[in-house]
């Protein structure tokens, strides 16, 4: 798995935030302020655009890639997303993926 269920993982994320937003526009609206609720789209927004940054890093095989998603799922495992971000960060240390992101480059 490795490389590839990490990549998985980033998406469902994006995917999961984004279905989330939709709730939070469709139903709490009423129940946030406008700045609130504007604060909460800004986050959810950039969260999704850098999971799918950290995925275009991975797939490149670029060193910040692995880095930026390991903290990236570091942040998300105390959320809804524990498992996921679990199955990423496992993904990310398996002895394949290590040695594809840690391998001296020329």
């Amino acid at each position: 798995m490795g490389k590839k269920s990490s990549i998985i993982c980033l998406h469902i994320i994006a995917v999961l935030n984004f279905l989330l937003l939709l709730l939070v526009i469709r139903y709490a609206a009423v129940t946030f302020s406008l700045l609130e609720l504007q604060v909460i789209i800004i986050a959810v927004v950039i969260t999704i655009i850098a999971a799918e940054i950290i995925v275009r890093g991975l797939k490149k095989e670029k060193y910040w890639g692995w880095v930026a998603s390991i903290i990236f799922f570091g942040m998300n495992i105390p959320s809804l997303f524990i498992v996921v971000s679990i199955i990423g960060l496992i993904g990310l240390f398996k002895k394949e993926t290590v040695a594809t992101y840690t391998r001296v480059s020329d």
